[in-house]
């Protein structure tokens, strides 16, 4: 299945299955390399045009080979934000000024990948997600995840079909896509026997 086909199938999924802004989203396709970029675009002309204009989180958001310094300020002036009020919220300002100036291959994945994570929840209302391990991120920085989704709209995107069960919560709609076919499901559990069998 190609790029273009995926988004032709979802472009129709969305027109015929009534799918309207507010309602958060799991997309599983077998296809490992759709382009979510193309996908956020044909959910934008459909739903809400200000998805079109969000970020990807992927494994690209941050790149490996600048500091975590660099990443934050491109992104926050891209946002136009600042970066003080964002380590203030998530408590991270100790912890920054150790880590400042060291780049990926110097920090822990895990303290890299939550700065990423929460860099992003602070920056964009409208979450465009390609990173699996994202729910995990969110697990190991609080249990409380329904604070860090509270008012966002979410489309995760995701060819692993070994999500955990506990993310059902964060979504309205499941969507799989294989081999120019669809089938959305309301329920997870139905939705979930389907991707694995």
């Amino acid at each position: 299945m190609t790029n273009q086909s995926t988004v032709n199938l979802l472009n129709k999924i969305i027109q015929n299955q009534g799918i309207h802004k507010k309602i958060n989203t799991l997309i599983y396709c077998s296809n490992k390399n759709i382009n979510f970029k193309k996908v956020g675009k044909v959910i934008a002309q459909n739903i809400d045009e200000r998805i079109i204009k969000a970020d990807v989180l992927n494994n690209d958001y941050f790149q490996k080979r600048l500091s975590l310094l660099q990443n934050i300020r491109f992104n926050t002036t891209f946002a136009n934000i600042e970066i003080e009020p964002f380590l203030r919220k998530y408590l991270l300002k100790e912890q920054f000024e150790v880590l400042k100036h060291n780049n990926f291959k110097e920090i822990s994945p895990n303290i890299w990948f939550q700065y990423e994570v929460l860099l992003y929840l602070y920056t964009n209302k409208n979450l465009l997600i390609e990173k699996n391990n994202f729910f995990g991120v969110l697990n190991s920085i609080t249990a409380d995840l329904k604070s860090l989704l509270e008012n966002k709209e979410i489309f995760f995107l995701t060819s692993n079909a070994k999500q955990p069960k506990e993310i059902k919560r964060f979504f309205d709609v499941f969507i799989q896509i294989s081999d120019n076919k669809y089938q959305v499901y309301k329920n997870f559990e139905s939705f979930y026997d389907a991707i694995t069998e």
